[in-house]
């Protein structure tokens, strides 16, 4: 009878663990894709220009006016850049296979005790689509910042600031 109590605990405890794992690396993937996002420019423009209504005219007002129009010309950049479908289709499809592939191992661990050993394979593979979707999303930012730098140095705009 102790045995079965040993074992019925290892059972749970090897359970425990890739449930864990699956859980936080769902929740990473899904926080990770929401970091980085340059979307609150028009809302900070709109901010400085309520500011400048208040403001006579002065030094103070030019150099806010300027920080406004640069936020301003960032959030018309962004809306204006290719959208590149193609790769931002790639990329949620790849992050929801992933994503959906290491759930279904995480629950094969919590309803087949025995598929432990399977379940790192389908972690791995889940892992790899995970990955494959944030290299494609990616690459998409990265070609958006290229046309919008390119569009910038075409337009004989300032660089945006922290590139």
């Amino acid at each position: 009878m102790l045995d079965a109590t040993e074992s019925g605990a290892t059972a749970v405890g090897t359970a425990v663990i890739p449930v864990v794992v699956a859980v936080l690396t769902v929740v990473g993937a899904a926080v990770s894709t929401r970091f980085g996002h340059g979307g609150d420019d028009l809302r900070r423009a709109e901010q400085l220009t309520a500011v400048l209504a208040g403001m006579s005219p002065s030094a103070e007002r030019d150099l806010v006016e300027r920080v406004r129009d640069r936020h301003a010309a960032a959030y018309a950049l962004s809306a204006s850049a290719p959208a590149l479908g193609a790769l931002r289709v790639a990329a949620v499809a790849a992050e929801a296979s992933g994503i959906a592939v290491i759930l279904v191992g995480a629950l094969y661990v919590l309803l087949a005790p025995g598929f432990q050993p399977w379940f790192w394979a389908t972690y791995l593979v889940g892992a790899v689509l995970l990955a494959f979707g944030a290299g494609a999303g990616h690459l998409r930012r990265m070609r958006r910042r290229e046309w919008m730098a390119a569009e910038r140095d075409r337009l004989g705009l300032r660089p945006a600031e922290g590139s």
